[in-house]
């Protein structure tokens, strides 16, 4: 048996039960290219557990492949297969983010979407009166806020390795702001010297202060730039 023949048994490369990579060879064939491997050892330990199983196997699939390529002496392909496995991974890690993400707005949204035409529906009267339009323009500054998420999330480089609990945090957090924006935009639309004359036409009806509690909700600095410049006018004048 010649030597390239022989050289294709002194070495095996593995996925273990616990989608590890492993490797065992018979002769000195890592010393060559030990830091190569090395680093593709320390990409193999990049989080991703959380990951569905067929991802994990295909990431940890290219990295044993790489290895292969290693052992074989073809450092050029293994080098490739290390950035294509980097990059499966990203991708991978970014997806599960999103999904994330998604996931648990329309599982916080939807019940209170389900809440509110319960209660358009039920005509309750206490929405009715505009001492508490406040409620109104809460619910639709957490409205504005999900579809805020959802325009930005295709756009955001999200980690999942961060975690799904991180994730609640992150997009509950942002829902309550939207809310609280929206209180802020209805205290604003009810304050004759505080409101800007350009939105005072919001006030005079349930849907103008709907409308401006979306926007304010949608657009998170909305608010934060109307108190700003108020406070702008005041040293102005001061």
């Amino acid at each position: 048996m010649d030597e390239e023949n022989r050289r294709q048994y002194t070495y095996i490369v593995f996925v273990d039960d616990n989608l590890n990579i492993d490797w065992i060879t018979a002769d000195n064939s890592l010393d060559e290219y030990s830091e190569q491997i090395y680093k593709a050892t320390v990409l193999e330990s990049m989080p991703n557990k959380h990951l569905p199983r067929e991802q994990i196997i295909a990431f940890k699939s290219l990295i044993g492949e790489a290895i292969v390529a290693f052992l074989e002496g073809h450092p050029a392909e293994a080098s490739q297969l290390i950035v294509e496995a980097q990059q499966y991974i990203n991708s991978r890690i970014i997806e599960c983010s999103r999904k994330w993400t998604l996931e648990i707005a329309l599982a916080l949204i939807l019940p209170l979407i389900a809440v509110g035409l319960i209660m358009v529906y039920s005509n309750v009267d206490f929405i009715k009166s505009q001492g508490n339009f406040w409620i109104l323009s809460c619910f639709w500054g957490i409205i504005g806020t999900f579809l805020s998420i959802v325009q930005r999330v295709g756009k955001e480089t999200l980690d999942s390795a961060a975690g799904r609990w991180l994730h609640f945090l992150k997009v509950s957090t942002q829902l309550l702001t939207g809310g609280l924006l929206g209180i802020v935009a209805y205290f604003i639309l009810n304050s004759s010297g505080i409101c800007p004359p350009l939105f005072r036409t919001f006030s005079e009806s349930n849907i103008g202060f709907c409308l401006f509690g979306f926007i304010a909700g949608f657009f998170e600095q909305f608010v934060p730039n109307i108190i700003t410049s108020l406070q702008t006018k005041e040293q102005t004048n001061g």
